[in-house]
């Protein structure tokens, strides 16, 4: 499961999707449907018994639980679909419990800050991310586990291992209203898919697996490395943008990370405590000591526009989990890490002026400001990206002007770092520059300074 990093990617990262199932930023619930619905295949069985499917998953499910040490309260009834209707039943989901302008605006955010190429169709690559690693998913609405029905019987079996995870996880602590959708909140859900994610992961091995050892013998390193090249190897993934890859991977692989260090420490004991009290950032999920001390992010209070006119079309937190993710697009992934680590708190937001009624102009911009622990860790993160944005770029200011979407600079004022871009005009599907480095240099230092008037964070 989830939510559409990113995240749909990096905000989905974060509606950013998974192997088996999508629920970031929002919960993708699927509704129940009827048997005959096209692409079912339901299995007859006697009135008043269990179809193949329902047997079947019930088996599993009582090895799963036996393997997690969590008892089901209840049991789960299962459907097949083809791969056309379970993807189906996701797109109408997205389209239902997420908002457009989210999804919209979490695109249009990654296109100013040179993640995506302007034209690329954000929503058409998620989903061809997700087709490609689609088997199923486990649906907490109406407690049924979905299985795509061309799955060979060792990939059925995983799937229903990791997916029944999910149900067992919802049973116990109601994941539905968890994962909903809520705006401003993406990295607390981030940390949240994480964690299920973690678990789900953990707990599969540990059921196929079964007697001759656990997922604490594999090395977390190994499953990473796999789990990354398998994804590469997808002719269609392959072409997918490198931003949308890495959100669609970050929650299992920190998420297995944060429980296998919990597992060690405790046990699968350890593990039900963390959903008891989950860890409210990404930073808390990737530092196990900052989620035993409770440190909490710091609230970075919303940013000003370029200019006037423009409104806030969408802002969220990326976190440290969003912000590694994108760093890893402009540095090597060691140097992102340690850039990353510093992190403290961010907010990110796209302001947009005009409709674009009647072929009209509409002019975007886009800025992310991330507030680290201290200047030196704020320093350690601008010096890369001020190489990366600009040849020869050095803080306390680089840019560099593109012609599609505009200037794109970082500014470093102390413990803070604003990424800035644009603005840059739409007309249909052609954008161009609407700005140059002078007037984003302007509006980055007007920002912070305003914010350093008022006092505010």
């Amino acid at each position: 499961m989830r939510r559409a990093a990113a995240s749909l990617a990096l905000l989905l990262a974060g509606c950013g999707a998974e192997p088996a199932r999508v629920t970031r930023p929002a919960s993708l619930a699927a509704p129940q449907v009827a048997a005959a619905d096209a692409g079912e295949r339901v299995v007859p069985a006697e009135r008043g018994e269990p179809s193949e499917v329902d047997r079947e998953i019930a088996d599993v499910l009582a090895r799963v639980a036996r393997a997690r040490h969590l008892a089901p309260r209840g049991p789960v009834t299962g459907r097949v679909l083809d791969r056309a209707a379970l993807l189906s039943r996701i797109r109408e989901h997205v389209a239902r419990e997420v908002p457009a302008e989210v999804v919209r605006g979490q695109g249009q955010l990654l296109v100013g800050l040179g993640l995506l190429p302007p034209a690329y169709d954000y929503v058409a690559g998620l989903f061809t991310l997700l087709e490609a690693q689609l088997a199923g998913f486990y649906e907490p609405s109406d407690r049924t586990m979905y299985l795509a029905s061309d799955l060979e019987d060792d990939a059925a079996e995983a799937t229903l291992a990791h997916e029944l995870v999910h149900a067992l996880q919802d049973q116990r602590w109601d994941l539905g209203p968890k994962l909903a959708y809520q705006a401003d909140a993406n990295d607390t859900a981030s940390a949240l898919q994480s964690l299920a994610e973690g678990d789900a992961t953990s707990a599969m091995f540990d059921t196929m697996l079964e007697g001759r050892g656990t997922a604490l013998d594999l090395p977390d390193a190994a499953f990473a490395a796999q789990t990354e090249a398998l994804v590469a190897m997808s002719p269609d993934t392959g072409r997918v943008p490198g931003v949308l890859r890495a959100s669609l991977l970050a929650p299992y692989l920190d998420g297995l990370r944060f429980v296998h260090e919990r597992r060690r420490r405790g046990g699968w004991a350890a593990v039900d405590a963390a959903w008891d009290a989950p860890p409210t950032t990404t930073e808390q999920l990737l530092h196990p000591e900052k989620y035993a001390a409770h440190e909490a992010g710091e609230r970075v209070s919303p940013l000003a526009p370029p200019g006037e006119g423009f409104r806030v079309a969408y802002e969220d937190v990326l976190g440290e989990q969003g912000a590694r993710v994108a760093f890893e697009q402009w540095m090597a992934r060691r140097v992102a890490a340690r850039a990353a680590e510093g992190w403290g708190g961010d907010r990110a937001a796209l302001f947009e002026r005009g409709d674009g009624a009647s072929g009209s102009p509409v002019v975007l911009a886009a800025v992310w400001r991330l507030r680290f622990d201290d200047a030196e860790q704020a320093r350690e993160a601008a010096t890369p990206l001020a190489a990366s944005f600009a040849p020869g770029g050095r803080p306390p200011f680089a840019c560099a002007e593109r012609r599609d979407v505009g200037p794109r600079g970082v500014l470093l004022d102390g413990r803070d770092v604003v990424v800035a871009a644009g603005p840059w005009r739409r007309i249909g599907g052609a954008t161009s520059s609407a700005g140059d480095c002078r007037a984003l240099r302007a509006w980055c230092t007007a920002l912070v300074a305003d914010l350093h008037r008022g006092g505010r964070h």
